[in-house]
């Protein structure tokens, strides 16, 4: 018959194979300086307002083509490129 190997499967049995725990080090966050670079990254747009609109369906898809087609990598550069020239006409 043979050997029943149940006994070596148990949590006692496999806990030395699980790794050793590392403790972990913590950092301090230097809130004044974190509040700097964020300004300075955030402060080259200007003060921004969402603007969000619904397009029929039918026109998305032309919509995406156009922008690829002149270049536009996201549809928010093409959309204000087409404001800009707009108000400045």
């Amino acid at each position: 018959m043979a050997k029943d190997n149940k006994g070596n499967l148990g949590l006692r049995s496999v806990s030395n194979l699980l790794p050793k725990k590392v403790e972990l080090k913590e950092s301090e966050v230097d809130v004044k300086t974190t509040d700097k670079v964020v300004q300075k990254i955030h402060s080259t747009q200007g003060k921004l307002t969402r603007l969000s609109i619904d397009l029929p369906e039918e026109m998305y898809t032309p919509l995406k083509v156009r922008q690829l087609t002149k270049g536009f990598k996201t549809t928010r550069d093409y959309i204000l490129d087409l404001i800009t020239k707009d108000l400045s006409s």
